[in-house]
C-alpha cells in the first residue's frame, strides 16, 4: 500500500511534458505577433501624421515666402510653363542709384528645376566683399522689352545669380494671370504640382502687387 501511494505522488508531481511546452511557446508567440502588429500600426500611423504635418508645414512656407515676394514686387514681368519672372523694384539703401529700370540685382525668377524636381527663387547675392563701385559696375540695367525669360537663363552663369529651394518633390507648375497682359498684371496665382509618397496634390499659390509700377 505504502509502495503505491509513493508511485501516485511522483504521478503527481511530474514536469511540464514536451506537448505542453510547444503549446505554452506556440501561444505566448502568437501573443507576441499579436503585440508586434499593433504596435507597427500604430507607429505607421504615427509616422503617417508626422509625415502630414511635415507636407503641411512645407506647402505654408512656400505659399508665405511666394506671397510675400509678390506683395512686395513692382510688376510681373513675365511667365511660361514652370516660370515666372517679376521685377523687386528700385531698392533705396542699394548703391545703385534709382532709375526705374530692371537691374540685375532686382530680378526674381521662381522656376520649376525638372531634374531635380524642385522649385527655387533664383536672385542675386553680392558677395561680402564687394564694394559699392563693384556692386554698380556688375549691376546690369536692362530695357523694359528684354526678353525676360532669356535674361534670367543667361544671368544663371553670374555666379552671385543663386538659387535657394521653396519645396521638394514639385515636379510642375502653371501661372495665371488676372490681366491679359504682363504690364496691368496684379496677381499672379501659381498652381503647383506637389508629389509626396506617390500623392499627387495641386496646390494654389498666390500673390498680389502691392504697389504696381511697370520699368521704363
Amino acid at each position: 500500500m505504502r509502495l503505491h501511494n509513493a508511485k501516485l505522488r511522483r504521478r503527481g508531481g511530474r514536469g511540464i511534458t514536451l506537448i505542453e511546452m510547444l503549446i505554452a511557446v506556440s501561444i505566448t508567440a502568437a501573443a507576441a505577433g499579436v503585440v508586434a502588429t499593433l504596435v507597427s500600426s500604430t507607429s505607421t500611423a504615427t509616422s503617417a501624421q508626422a509625415d502630414g504635418r511635415r507636407n503641411l508645414a512645407r506647402i505654408q512656407a512656400a505659399k508665405a515666402i511666394i506671397g510675400d515676394e509678390l506683395h512686395n514686387a513692382r510688376a510681373i514681368l513675365a511667365s511660361g510653363s514652370n516660370y515666372l519672372i517679376w521685377w523687386s523694384g528700385d531698392n533705396p539703401v542699394s548703391a545703385v542709384t534709382p532709375n526705374r529700370a530692371v537691374n540685375l540685382s532686382e530680378l526674381r525668377l521662381l522656376e520649376v528645376d525638372t531634374t531635380t524636381n524642385e522649385l527655387k527663387v533664383w536672385a542675386i547675392t553680392w558677395p561680402d566683399n564687394y564694394s559699392a563701385s563693384n556692386i554698380i559696375a556688375a549691376d546690369t540695367a536692362y530695357a523694359a522689352n528684354s526678353n525676360w525669360y532669356n535674361v534670367c537663363q543667361a544671368a544663371k552663369n553670374n555666379a552671385n545669380f543663386t538659387s535657394a529651394m521653396i519645396i521638394s518633390n514639385c515636379t510642375g507648375m502653371t501661372v495665371t494671370l488676372d490681366a491679359s497682359s504682363f504690364a496691368a498684371s496684379r496677381m499672379a496665382s501659381c498652381t503647383l504640382t506637389i508629389t509626396d509618397q506617390n500623392i499627387t496634390r495641386r496646390v494654389l499659390v498666390s500673390g498680389s502687387i502691392r504697389t504696381a509700377q511697370w520699368p521704363e
